[in-house]
């Protein structure tokens, strides 16, 4: 278990009857780049850690970390971590990676988050508190142009304008295909820049 640490909850709040959030303490070892992720998991009675990807959702430059997470009733590991209390010990590995870090960006003027449920993880080094909004579709907003209008922006251009994506396999399919109708090119791979970037990690193969 040297590539883990084992960490301590600090704080547990359900947001709602699907979400939930949780702190832990953080070892002053680990160093990560906002929007990455790492394994976090519980040990189970069989000796080995039931482990799962997981964003970060607090900035790097906090003492704690913190995570959200859905609630999965018969989840292999949801099932368990959304009946997390103060002071139980939950396992992390000591090796964050990840796509959505603002150096494979090119630079740009403006950067769009777009992202669905726990999507919103990675991107909370800059949307620190959750909020709820009317459901809709953001990319039927997008082709519309009602999304632009309603934030004062001229509509997304490879010129001035970045984004990052982070959801469900169809959320980063139709997400990306109205990016590149706007002329925005994605990052291949990480550490070559693009207009845009994706979490490949929670892609479907």
């Amino acid at each position: 278990m040297s590539n883990m640490n084992h960490e301590r909850v600090l704080s547990v709040h359900h947001w709602n009857d699907t979400l939930f959030s949780f702190k832990c303490t953080r070892d002053p070892g680990l160093r990560f780049e906002n929007g990455q992720f790492v394994m976090i998991g519980l040990q189970q009675d069989s000796g080995r850690p039931l482990m799962r990807a997981y964003s970060i959702a607090s900035p790097n430059w906090e003492e704690h970390l913190e995570f959200f997470s859905i609630k999965v009733p018969d989840g292999p590991l949801t099932s368990q971590l959304q009946h997390l209390k103060e002071g139980d010990e939950i396992i992390i590995s000591k090796k964050p990676t990840g796509t959505l870090v603002l150096d494979d960006l090119n630079p740009g003027k403006h950067l769009y988050l777009l992202s669905t449920g726990t999507g919103l993880a990675p991107f909370m080094s800059v949307i620190q508190d959750p909020e709820t909004y009317e459901r809709f579709r953001l990319t039927d907003l997008m082709r519309s142009g009602k999304l632009f209008s309603d934030i004062g922006l001229p509509p997304i251009n490879p010129q001035d304008d970045r984004a990052m994506i982070c959801g469900s396999p169809s959320m980063l399919d139709e997400t990306s295909e109205v990016l590149d109708s706007f002329g925005l090119k994605i990052s291949p791979r990480m550490r070559e820049p693009g207009d845009y970037l994706i979490e490949r990690a929670f892609v479907e193969k």
